[in-house]
C-alpha cells in the first residue's frame, strides 16, 4: 500500500487485511498513521526513520489495548546512529540480534534459507 493508490484502493486493501483474507501488509509511511487493526501480531520496519515520531507511529500498530505484539526493525550499519536517536527520545532500550539468530515460536527459522 502506498500513496500512489486512490483512498478507495487503499481502503480496499485495508479491508481485506482486517478481515485477515490477507495476511501480511506491505506498505509505506502511508500507514504510519490512522490505521486501527485488531490483533495486530507483528511490525517489521525495512529501514530506520530518521524521525522518532514517525518510528513510533509506526510500531504502534502492534501490541495495542495490551494485546502482544512485536515491533522488528532491520537495520544496517550505517542506521545504527538512528536506532540509537530513537531509542535515547522513547527511553527504550533496543535487544539487538544477527538476522540468523532470529527464530518464531514455532522454532522454524524466520528467513527462510533461500
Amino acid at each position: 500500500m502506498n500513496g500512489d493508490l486512490e483512498q478507495r484502493e487503499r481502503d480496499q486493501v485495508l479491508i481485506q487485511f482486517a478481515n485477515r483474507s490477507c495476511s501480511v501488509l506491505v506498505a509505506t509511511d502511508v500507514a504510519a498513521r490512522g490505521l486501527d487493526i485488531a490483533q495486530l501480531e507483528a511490525v517489521v520496519n525495512v529501514d530506520v526513520t530518521p524521525d522518532p515520531e514517525i518510528h513510533t507511529h509506526r510500531i504502534g500498530r502492534t501490541g495495542r489495548a495490551d494485546e502482544e505484539g512485536w515491533a522488528l526493525s532491520l537495520c544496517s550499519a550505517s542506521e545504527m546512529r538512528r536506532v540509537d536517536n530513537i531509542a535515547k527520545e522513547t527511553g527504550i532500550t533496543p535487544e539487538w540480534h544477527l538476522l540468523d539468530e532470529l527464530q518464531i515460536k514455532d522454532s522454524s527459522p524466520l528467513v527462510p534459507p533461500w
